[in-house]
């Protein structure tokens, strides 16, 4: 157990933070399972019926004070499994210098970026955005695709975009409605120089 925190330490040391996690977690589930198997029906028919007599033997304090330092040691190791967890996403969404500001008082695009935060708090292996650039200005947009395209590095994205631009930077697999018909599937380029979608969506009227 005492290897496993001291893993789980060197790889927050390393900011292996998903890692971290995983040893942590295994490490508290164990003792959970531990406790409630082991130690705490033999604590309740052996232990606590003694209690009053052994209260005077130094063993006793011996016991108490491991098993005190356990409860420290545990806590602590949960207390580095949160803090590396909540100091490592505002760092992701490029939120650090306003972590401790109230959400209603972010800019737009920062409130998009914790939204995004927000929905990959859970890990997942999808992540669909919905316009996640709208409303915002050039530069805002050019920020939230860069920090999508960040943060969304090893994960599925689904995109449901009008600005034809986001779609081409983010996605490698494309396809275009109109009216609720697909007119184009496949890959940006070919997406890109495709008739219909030129005159639906890129503005550029094909010579009939």
């Amino acid at each position: 157990m005492g290897l496993a925190l001291l893993t789980g330490a060197f790889l927050a040391w390393r900011r292996k933070f998903r890692a971290h996690a995983w040893c942590q977690s295994v490490v508290v589930l164990l003792n959970a399972v531990l406790v409630a198997l082991v130690m705490l029906p033999s604590f309740h028919r052996q232990v606590w019926p003694r209690i009053p007599l052994k209260l005077g033997k130094s063993y006793f304090g011996l016991a108490t004070a491991h098993a005190a330092l356990g409860a420290v040691v545990e806590c602590g190791a949960l207390y580095i499994l949160l803090a590396a967890g909540t100091a490592v996403m505002p760092e992701k969404l490029r939120l650090t210098r306003r972590r401790d500001d109230p959400a209603g008082g972010l800019a737009y695009s920062d409130q998009r970026a914790l939204e995004i935060g927000m929905a990959l708090a859970t890990n997942p292996e999808i992540l669909l955005l919905d316009e996640p650039t709208a409303g915002m200005s050039r530069e805002e947009s050019a920020y939230t695709v860069a920090l999508i395209r960040a943060v969304t590095e090893g994960k599925t994205l689904l995109v449901v975009e009008h600005d034809m631009s986001v779609v081409f930077t983010l996605c490698d697999q494309i396809s275009v409605l109109v009216y609720g018909e697909i007119i184009a599937s496949g890959e940006p380029e070919g997406v890109r120089v495709n008739p219909k979608v030129q005159e639906a969506y890129l503005g550029e009227e094909v010579p009939t």
